[in-house]
């Protein structure tokens, strides 16, 4: 799960190529368990009546989810584009109620087998590892 996330974050400025579904789930996973850890251990120490400590971890839950927002966006522009559209549909997230689900769709459908347009098969570049 963590071999996914670390290669989400070395390529946290990559916008070409492809991302595999495991790629872009295990990376979505392992952020959203980082990000609710930090958050609910932020509400549990602000509810043991420490709100200066609350806060400080909260904040760094803040910065921690900021900072990791531009590599879940490039795992998804490449996901995107290892179904065959364009990357640029990630924007389509930031429509209310359907944007969300367009993106859980795309990250759920298998990709293009073989190369296409936006690279290599990444499934046939983690075999060939």
């Amino acid at each position: 799960m963590f071999k996914h996330f670390k290669r989400g974050i070395a390529n946290y400025a990559n916008f070409y190529g492809r991302a595999s579904r495991k790629e872009f789930w295990m990376f979505a996973l392992t952020y959203f368990l980082l990000s609710f850890g930090i958050l609910i251990l932020a509400g549990l120490v602000w509810g043991l009546g420490a709100q200066i400590l609350g806060g400080l971890v909260a904040f760094i839950g803040i910065i921690f989810l900021l900072a990791f927002m531009v590599p879940m966006f490039t795992i998804t522009w490449r996901r995107v584009q290892d179904v065959g559209q364009p990357g640029s549909y990630c924007f389509l997230a930031a429509t209310p109620f359907v944007g969300g689900i367009i993106i859980i769709v795309y990250g759920c459908l298998k990709g293009d087998e073989g190369r296409n347009k936006y690279g290599h098969d990444p499934k046939q570049r983690l075999a060939s590892s």
